[in-house]
């Protein structure tokens, strides 16, 4: 009989194959086949079962407005899931711009200048699940103010 770590007194089957349908991801896990031979005596064995399902991204931000100092640096920060790991775009892409897009997706400018990067940023997440899009707004305010 085959039963999943955990839960010990359901029995998902019997005989030499588990078979489940429709899994998702909390199927993932250590499973059990228990065997009794003719004399009584219990033998087990553990398989292990990974579900890899496909995520569609999603973006999460903690603001959808970011402010900054003109001459500073500026952080927005995202953070981005889905499986397969989502291809993440920023725009605009402003050319000759010192700006770095972290390992958490979230976007760096060493230096802001109101005159180039105020305004708002578009980042996008794709994977073959599909599609995830959030807009932010960069506002720099001047160091006199």
């Amino acid at each position: 009989q085959w039963t999943k770590v955990g839960d010990p007194d359901t029995i998902l089957g019997t005989g030499d194959v588990l078979t489940l349908a429709n899994v998702v991801r909390d199927d993932s896990g250590s499973y059990v086949c228990t065997v009794k031979d003719s004399r009584g005596q219990r033998n087990e064995d553990i398989g292990r079962l990974s579900v890899i399902g496909v995520v569609c991204p999603f973006i999460k931000t903690d603001a959808m407005t970011v402010t900054a100092v003109d001459g500073e640096p500026a952080k927005i920060r995202v953070s981005i899931t889905g499986y397969p790991k989502p291809n993440v775009t920023w725009v605009p892409v402003l050319d000759g711009v010192d700006r770095e897009v972290l390992n958490d997706y979230s976007l760096r400018f060493a230096n802001v200048k109101h005159s180039v990067h105020n305004g708002r940023f578009t980042v996008t997440a794709t994977n073959r699940c599909g599609r995830s899009s959030r807009r932010i707004r960069l506002r720099i305010f001047s160091k006199n103010k």
